[in-house]
């Protein structure tokens, strides 16, 4: 549920990747084929995939696993058919933290899809 214009960014639920790695896990197919579906609907946006960790982890590793996860997400998105030119991808790491009181909440490790151009 992503209200259409520039900027709005919603979490992209049940993203489930490999500890410590890119490699998306089987029950993630679900919820992106949500996103194939919306981008498939919405044929004119442009879409940022923001990839998020938690606050554990070194800076430089976190910036390089969330792009890196992010980018895993891009990927499975072109391979569904979704024009590449209308995705971006980039790695937020720890710099967004939903619970940065808590850096090793669950929640702070998350995919996120922003609208970029309509």
């Amino acid at each position: 549920n992503v209200p259409l214009e520039v900027g709005a960014v919603a979490q992209i639920k049940n993203i489930y990747f490999v500890a410590d790695a890119s490699f998306l896990q089987i029950p993630s197919y679900v919820e992106l084929d949500k996103v194939v579906q919306f981008l498939q609907t919405n044929k004119s946006l442009k879409v940022e995939i923001g990839g998020h960790t938690n606050g554990i982890c070194d800076d430089a590793f976190c910036m390089k696993l969330s792009a890196s996860r992010a980018k895993t997400c891009v990927d499975y998105l072109i391979s569904k058919g979704i024009d590449s030119a209308r995705l971006n991808y980039k790695g937020y790491g720890k710099t967004k933290l939903l619970k940065p009181e808590s850096p090793g909440n669950p929640l702070n490790q998350r995919v996120e899809i922003k609208i970029i151009d309509i």
